[in-house]
């Protein structure tokens, strides 16, 4: 059950609301003084404080700064009977959860409580998964072929370089591109490609137009998500450069070469690409569905 210290230098307040939380189940303890507060939260883990502006010595508002700066995972919900809207604007920009004003309604205090632990509930949840990802995203970036594209990145002539993520989505491709974009301090944008070809004849040349056209300025990693979309497309023509080439994939294929950050094209197969294409894109990098870590054609 959820710990909670109640701060307040009013007994009465302080025994009320002991006894209102301890009958819902929960463990309290109180404190008279923003020392005492910073002291038993030194001393013993809280989930939740419940702290009166006007105090003895240090104030509630200079307790609420210090105890966010050492205990960031504490939800705090501040209490008072003379605040101003200024004395609630400065307590929520300190990091407070909530403002409630006196005399105190315990259905209403008990309400405000259960809301801001839940809060904090979703976080921990939310903290957990994000381990969980980074620990998957560590195995993915620090893979071999990862590894050799970082240098690639790294290195001062990066200019059109490219590479195909090969593997059905949530085998780790996105995780693998946000190693790559840490990497060089980049930021990685991406894009549906699916959404960016258009039925329309020379719609799609101008769509990405208009995805190169802003990614110099950002300086960014550019993810291109479903490429099958448009690469699935080629067809065999006859063409004096290149016998496979149809419109959209060559335009796409020029601008992928000019990018001055890394391109990437993620796609569910090789099956259906054309052999022309792959041989000026020969960073190959394949993702298995059970261990996330690609193998590699990288010459």
């Amino acid at each position: 059950m959820s710990r909670i210290l109640i701060v307040d230098d009013e007994p009465g307040i302080r025994q009320s609301l002991k006894g209102a939380f301890e009958d819902e189940g929960f463990t309290t303890d109180a404190a008279s003084t923003g020392e005492e507060c910073l002291r038993k939260l030194e001393e013993s883990p809280f989930d939740l404080v419940l702290l009166d502006i006007w105090l003895p010595g240090i104030d509630g508002l200079e307790t609420l700064r210090r105890l966010r700066e050492q205990f960031t995972n504490i939800r705090v919900i501040m209490i008072s009977g003379h605040a101003t809207i200024a004395t609630a604007v400065t307590a929520t920009k300190l990091g407070a959860y909530d403002f409630i004003e006196k005399p105190l309604s315990l259905e209403h205090t008990l309400l405000v409580a259960r809301n801001a632990l839940s809060h904090r509930r979703l976080e921990q949840t939310n903290d957990m998964l994000r381990h969980q990802l980074e620990e998957r995203f560590h195995i993915v970036g620090e893979s071999i072929p990862i590894k050799s594209l970082r240098k690639q990145i790294a290195s001062e002539r990066r200019t059109g370089l490219q590479s195909i993520f090969v593997g059905a989505p949530g085998n780790g491709q996105v995780l693998a591109a946000a190693s790559l974009g840490r990497a060089a301090g980049v930021s990685v944008f991406r894009i549906d490609l699916s959404a960016v070809v258009s039925r329309y004849i020379g719609e799609t040349e101008k769509n990405l137009d208009r995805v190169f056209d802003h990614a110099p300025s950002a300086s960014a990693i550019l993810f291109f998500d479903e490429a099958d979309a448009l690469l699935d497309k080629r067809t065999e023509v006859s063409d004096a450069h290149d016998r496979y080439a149809n419109a959209e994939a060559a335009y796409l294929l020029h601008k992928l070469e000019a990018h001055p950050e890394l391109a990437i094209l993620a796609i569910r197969s090789l099956a259906n690409i054309d052999p022309a294409f792959l041989r000026r894109l020969p960073n190959v990098l394949h993702f298995q569905a059970a261990l996330h870590v690609p193998s590699t054609s990288i010459s």
